[in-house]
């Protein structure tokens, strides 16, 4: 057996263990992973206003919207910061794989390699996906929960009294649960971040240096990967965006802010 396969096949783990070793030792991943997402939870907050702005007063819809778009920028934040890092394999190889351990990865030609098995990437030990501190709401001065102001005192305020009786309960509720999922979901980002960020590194780096030094693109697919670490926890703070966003559409759909869900509609506005 050429030597080459003979070394990938008896030693398949060696060069990726060595590298997200290296890689979780000398870079704070969790500190990475929490500033990308507050990047993210700001893209959320910025798109919700500026489609309001542009004239979609539908508070459901600009949820939605809003909440997909994280994704996309988390996705866009996690590809600036392999093109940060990775630019630091020029200057501190340590960081990254040396060449000549990406080479032991390549099979001969004629060789077929020993399938590798990808470990598990959402673990149960994790929570959701969303981000810290993406608890930020999507309107800037929503009502806070308190005790309804009476019917005189709200006129006199400019008409507006909070219900949180019946449907306003159940808002009230839903919106709740629509800010832990991203608490839980930044939470798990966060805690699974020396797992999230470095395999996606190592994915990111053995492609650019298998194009560098083969002069052949690998394989390898970071964003694929990436993606199978973080859809899960996406899909659930989808799912709870929907919910939401249903009960707006079932119960106020005129609402165009968070305060509009828990207005009282028998105060009327002088």
């Amino acid at each position: 057996m050429p030597k080459l396969a003979r070394s990938f096949a008896e030693e398949p783990e060696l060069p990726r263990e060595k590298f997200l070793v290296r890689v979780r030792r000398r870079l704070s991943l969790r500190l990475h992973m929490s500033l990308i997402l507050l990047g993210t939870t700001s893209a959320g907050v910025g798109a919700n206003w500026l489609l309001w702005r542009m004239g979609v007063s539908w508070l459901a819809v600009r949820v939605v919207f809003a909440v997909a778009i994280t994704y996309f920028v988390f996705l866009a934040l996690v590809r600036l910061w392999l093109a940060i890092v990775g630019h630091q394999r020029e200057t501190d190889a340590d960081t990254l794989l040396d060449a000549a351990d990406v080479l032991t990865l390549v099979p001969d030609p004629g060789v077929l390699p020993v399938a590798q098995e990808v470990p598990a990437a959402f673990s149960g030990a994790g929570g959701n996906f969303g981000g810290a501190g993406a608890s930020a709401s999507f309107e800037s001065g929503a009502a806070a929960a308190g005790e309804s102001l009476p019917a005189e005192a709200a006129k006199s305020a400019g008409g507006f009294a909070l219900d949180l009786d019946g449907v306003g309960v159940i808002l009230f509720i839903a919106f709740c649960a629509l800010i832990a999922s991203f608490f839980v979901a930044g939470g798990y980002l966060v805690y699974e971040a020396p797992i999230i960020l470095a395999e996606t590194l190592f994915e990111f780096s053995m492609a650019s240096v298998m194009l560098k030094k083969l002069k052949k693109v690998d394989q390898s697919d970071w964003l694929g990967h990436l993606l199978k670490l973080t859809w899960k926890p996406f899909a659930c703070v989808m799912l709870v965006t929907f919910i939401f966003s249903g009960l707006i559409l079932t119960n106020r759909p005129e609402a165009e802010r968070l305060p509009d869900l828990w207005r009282d509609k028998t105060v009327s506005v002088n």
